[in-house]
């Protein structure tokens, strides 16, 4: 598979990663306290999920450790 990561600045800090072959894309994004989780499939978005940065950095710290 082949990802491009991509850093944005536009007021909020953006990350995005896509899947160029399965034209997928999740992007988080910084706003405030909080961190969103965008998944577009196929130019659709399918999912957003919002959550505090100390719960995101927690699962991440979990995903890591492991």
């Amino acid at each position: 598979m082949d990802y491009i990561y991509k850093e944005k600045k536009n007021g909020n800090r953006i990350i995005s990663i896509r899947d160029k072959w399965e034209n997928a894309l999740i992007e988080f994004e910084q706003k405030g306290n909080q961190i969103d989780i965008v998944i577009n499939y196929r130019n659709e978005k399918t999912t957003k999920f919002s959550l505090p940065i100390e719960t995101f950095e927690k699962v991440y710290q979990d995903i890591k450790n492991k």
